[in-house]
């Protein structure tokens, strides 16, 4: 375990079809892109003559303008290389995965499937060989197993870290009778706040809800449950034991069905993205939602909100924080392993991550750097309303990574909490049935050779020091 802690020791974790290029993809001038372009992508077609094209993906949007106008000044540094960045807006993942399936992956790209499960198909390429040795000094506390190493071998590097708190909406809370620098600290305040809005906003047109959680897209009960947990100090998963115990989030569940039975809630949410209900909450048609920080960038530009918001710490059920808050970061892009322009891609990833551009990064406030010296050594600090809520790490700490290569069968979990919150099961029987699902699917990939479980153990983890430092 030992070993692991110094790794992380510092301040830290069916083909592609036209119209679903069409639906969700937006290149850096905001067209749509048809079908075409979608598969051209990674093949280095279309690239302007005498020039090497290197097609870049990404899902974000928050920093969208940044991130292109820094590939112009890349561009411009590298003549010869010319840059295609192309914005996927939904479903990212399975866009990915289908683009990699049908070889028209892009050459680099942001996010994506669980690292193990991508090394394991062959998809990424390990930068080992690709970076340069001071790249790799400057980064080398950061590399982990798990998070960016997979056997030994690296595979992406750190950006910035992502942290999670609760945003609200403060002309709702006052025009609700409610303190609006008064924001709740306990389940049940948030019980109580998001039913006063709620009566408040049925007077309005069009009407105000208490509280918004969208979970369409199934990955955000990682935001709207587990960063919820870890500061209440509930493990979902067992670092002793390596077990998942999904039974300690029943608390959360029960938070969210009580506003549901309420009323307190946005309409919908089970259908509802994040986006849309980003875009709500700017529009000022929700009192309170969580956010990760990379929401600033959202309320500030992507959907500008039309309201006073404030942010405030998640809130626990006795209003005293019992865990660190997650602080999430060590990966950034990937390559791909078939690209022919592997050696411009990584120049390019590089270039994304200097000390210069990440300054540049910071000051506009579209994410926290892992490596701190930058904000340290910064001359003109952001002052993008709500960033200072979330550049305050003094709270939020890197966890250790979960084994990879779990493969569960059944429903993921969060296909079971939507089934929960649509009243479809009893939650206790559903909570049961995916904890044994997910402790069969670790002995599993255990008993396959998938990972170390000696990497991965920890005998006293303590949630308030999750890294032991």
């Amino acid at each position: 375990m030992s070993k692991w802690i110094k790794l992380i020791s510092l301040m830290l974790v069916v083909f592609i079809t036209a119209s679903l290029f069409v639906a969700c993809t937006t290149t850096d001038n905001g067209s749509d892109t048809d079908d075409k372009e979608a598969a051209d992508s990674g093949s280095n077609g279309g690239a302007t003559a005498g020039k090497t094209k290197v097609v870049y993906w990404t899902h974000q949007r928050h920093d969208m303008e940044v991130i292109q106008d820094l590939i112009n000044q890349f561009m411009d540094q590298n003549p010869n290389i010319e840059v295609e960045m192309t914005v996927h807006t939904d479903d990212y993942t399975n866009v990915l995965n289908l683009a990699y399936q049908n070889d028209q992956a892009p050459d680099i790209h942001t996010g994506g499937p669980p690292l193990k499960d991508m090394v394991d198909m062959g998809r990424y390429e390990p930068l080992d060989d690709l970076m340069s040795p001071e790249v790799k000094a400057k980064n080398e506390q950061y590399f982990v197993e798990g998070i960016n190493m997979i056997d030994g071998k690296i595979y992406s590097l750190p950006h910035v870290g992502n942290n999670f708190r609760l945003v609200y909406n403060k002309d709702l809370f006052k025009a609700a009778g409610l303190d609006p620098e008064k924001p709740p600290k306990t389940y049940q305040e948030v019980i109580d706040y998001a039913k006063k809005i709620t009566e408040y906003g049925k007077t309005q047109d069009p009407p105000k809800y208490g509280f918004c959680l969208p979970t369409a897209e199934t990955w955000i009960w990682w935001q709207y449950a587990d960063q919820l947990a870890k500061v209440a100090g509930w493990q979902y998963f067992d670092y002793k034991n390596l077990q998942y115990n999904y039974k300690v989030e029943k608390p959360i569940l029960e938070l969210y069905l009580r506003m549901q039975k309420d009323g307190s809630l946005f309409p919908g949410g089970l259908q509802l993205k994040n986006d849309p209900a980003r875009a709500q909450f700017s529009e000022g048609n929700i009192g309170m939602m969580t956010a990760a920080s990379w929401d600033v960038g959202v309320f500030n530009d992507q959907f500008p909100a039309k309201i006073d918001w404030g942010v405030a710490p998640l809130p626990t059920p006795d209003g005293v924080a019992k865990g660190k808050g997650e602080f999430s970061g060590g990966t950034y892009l990937f390559i791909n392993s078939k690209s022919k322009v592997k050696k411009e891609a990584m120049k390019l990833f590089e270039f994304l991550i200097s000390d210069e551009s990440l300054t540049r990064y910071y000051e506009e406030g579209k994410g926290v750097p892992l490596r701190p010296e930058i904000a340290a050594n910064s001359k003109n600090p952001p002052t993008l309303k709500g960033f200072k809520d979330f550049a305050d790490t003094s709270m939020d700490a890197l966890y250790p990574p979960e084994p990879p290569g779990i493969t569960v069968e059944g429903d993921d979990r969060g296909t079971v909490f939507n089934t929960i919150m649509a009243g479809k099961v009893d939650i206790d029987k559903a909570l049961q049935d995916l904890d044994e699902r997910m402790n069969r699917a670790v002995q599993a990939a255990i008993d396959e050779g998938k990972f170390d479980p000696e990497v991965y153990k920890i005998e006293n983890f303590d949630p308030m020091n999750p890294t032991g430092k």
